[in-house]
Formats: C-alpha cells, sequence, structure tokens
C-alpha cells in the first residue's frame, strides 16, 4: 500500500518548494514574541523553560535559582 504525502507534510521539508527549517524558525520566534514576548517566545520555542515541578522551595537556594545557571 502507498503511502500519499499531504501538503502538510512537505511544506517544511527544506526542499526549494516549500519552507526552509530557517524560515519557519523565524515565523514561529515571530508569532511567539507577538503573543508572549521575546524572551518567553525563545525559551518555550526552544525548551528552555524552567521546570517549575522541580523546584523546592523549601530550600533558599531554589527560591532564588537563576535559569541561566
Amino acid at each position: 500500500m502507498s503511502e500519499k504525502t499531504t501538503s502538510a507534510e512537505l511544506k517544511f521539508t527544506g526542499k526549494d518548494s516549500g519552507l526552509t527549517f530557517d524560515k519557519f524558525d523565524e515565523k514561529v520566534v515571530s508569532w511567539g514574541r507577538l503573543k508572549y514576548g521575546e524572551k518567553y517566545a525563545k525559551a518555550l520555542w526552544r525548551n528552555e523553560l524552567v521546570d517549575l515541578n522541580a523546584l523546592d522551595l523549601k530550600d533558599d537556594l531554589d527560591r532564588t535559582k537563576d535559569s541561566k545557571r
């Protein structure tokens, strides 16, 4: 049985007829920037948000932990 590929599957392949990943990345960050702001949108897209479930607020170091450290 042959599988059909939809236009959505072909759109972001990086081939000439579709969007390159760089252009797709730019569009996603631009959309997120308008909705959430620069810092949050980039962290969300790059999966760099702080894991709030992992923080122990009874520990003084976790209470003041910077996400960059």
